[in-house]
């Protein structure tokens, strides 16, 4: 009697972490592309790097109305180039409406950016005068943003985003991309 009892009770606790993994197993696969802008303060542009960057972010989410977020960034401007890579958090406050085209998030992401520059305040580099020295740089910051996910189809769509990143330096991005549903 008491086997058949305890075996009742584990057959509930895996019934029931099954139908809640299944429910919300969710996977969001992104692609996005953009601007990264700097900010003018000097103390913002620890390096003096003052011009506008193309970006590329690939993200993974993972989960239902809040989702773990993965992601890489590569960043490429005239004096600089930077990939990071990133682990956050996503909120989708409307995630329960299942009809709706439009689904607004926030999130927020902390990365680690490895990456060159030239430096502006040298003119030389060791016996070669023509050029500005390259620098290996590492980067360290968070990310914050908010955004929108338009659907397209049933498991594709296009989402836009604007994103202020701190970090070496402190930026605005601005990107736009699609997603799809897994």
């Amino acid at each position: 009697m008491l086997k058949i009892k305890n075996l009742k009770y584990l057959l509930t606790i895996l019934m029931a972490f099954g139908f809640a993994f299944n429910s919300y197993s969710k996977f969001q696969v992104g692609f996005t592309a953009g601007t990264d802008t700097p900010g003018n303060l000097a103390s913002a542009n620890k390096r003096g790097i003052t011009t506008t960057a193309t970006t590329v972010k690939f993200f993974l989410q993972s989960g239902d109305m809040f989702r773990w977020l993965s992601s890489f960034a590569y960043n490429i401007g005239t004096s600089y180039s930077q990939g990071e890579f990133g682990v956050g958090g996503v909120i989708y406050p409307l995630n329960s409406l299942n009809k709706s085209v439009m689904q607004p998030f926030i999130y927020v992401n902390g990365f680690l950016g490895l990456g060159r520059f030239k430096d502006s305040t040298k003119t030389t580099c060791g016996a070669d005068t023509s050029t500005a020295c390259e620098e290996t740089r590492m980067d360290a910051g968070y990310e914050l943003g908010a955004g929108v996910d338009i659907k397209l189809l049933k498991k594709y769509g296009i989402s836009f985003m604007i994103e202020s990143h701190s970090g070496g330096e402190a930026s605005q991005r601005m990107l736009i991309g699609f997603y799809t549903l897994n």
